[in-house]
C-alpha cells in the first residue's frame, strides 16, 4: 500500500481584513485547486483592565477574534457550495470564555457580563451548528 502525503503550504492573511482573507483563499486555490477543510484559531487578548480597555484595541480584538472566523468560514462555505462539495470546519476558541484566568485583568474576565470574549464563545457554537 502506498501512502500519499498531503501537500502542506503556509499562507498569510490579516484575518481582520476581508481583502486579505479573499487574497489568501485565492492563493490557496491556485496552489491546491480546492479547499475541503477549514480550521480557524486566530485570536488574541491584551492585558488592559476592563475599565481602561482602549476602544481601538477592542475593535481590533473583535475584528481578529470574531470577524476573522466569520470571513474565512463564509468564504469557504461559498467555495464548498459552488463545488457542491462536502467539507469540514473546526473553530477553535479558548478556555477563557468559560473560566476565569486570575489574575488576568482583561475585559472578558472582570466585566459582569464578559461581552468581548464570551460573545465569541457564544458566536462560534451557534455559527458552526447553522
Amino acid at each position: 500500500m502506498v501512502h500519499r502525503l498531503p501537500k502542506v503550504t503556509a499562507h498569510y492573511a490579516d484575518v481582520s481584513d476581508p481583502a486579505s482573507v479573499e487574497a489568501c483563499i485565492s492563493e490557496i486555490l491556485v496552489e491546491h485547486g480546492k479547499i475541503d477543510n477549514l480550521v480557524t484559531s486566530a485570536g488574541f487578548t491584551e492585558n488592559f483592565e476592563a475599565t481602561a480597555y482602549p476602544i481601538d484595541r477592542m475593535r481590533k480584538l473583535w475584528a481578529v477574534n470574531v470577524d476573522g472566523t466569520y470571513l474565512f468560514a463564509t468564504a469557504i462555505a461559498r467555495h464548498l457550495m459552488e463545488r457542491k462539495a462536502k467539507g469540514s470546519m473546526v473553530f477553535i476558541g479558548s478556555m477563557s470564555g468559560a473560566i476565569v484566568n486570575v489574575p488576568q485583568p482583561q475585559a472578558y474576565v472582570f466585566l459582569p457580563h464578559p461581552l468581548p470574549f464570551l460573545s465569541l464563545r457564544s458566536f462560534l457554537p451557534s455559527f458552526s451548528l447553522s
